[in-house]
């Protein structure tokens, strides 16, 4: 989390409030950078990405 920006931080902390995150990877798509985020909700692993403006992609 140390290394992601912090409007980044702030839209994961609030999708994955009460969650596991279990790791965060930086990509880059076509030409654009996102954040994957590997998480358990419910007993249930999930995956959202963001962007570098902290949108939900």
């Amino acid at each position: 989390m140390a290394h992601v920006p912090a409007v980044v931080r702030a839209t994961i902390e609030k999708e994955t409030a009460g969650d596991i995150i279990k790791g965060i990877v930086k990509n880059e798509t076509d030409g654009k950078v996102c954040y994957a985020v590997e998480y358990v909700k419910d007993g249930m692993e999930k995956t959202v990405e963001f962007t570098e403006e902290g949108k939900r992609r």
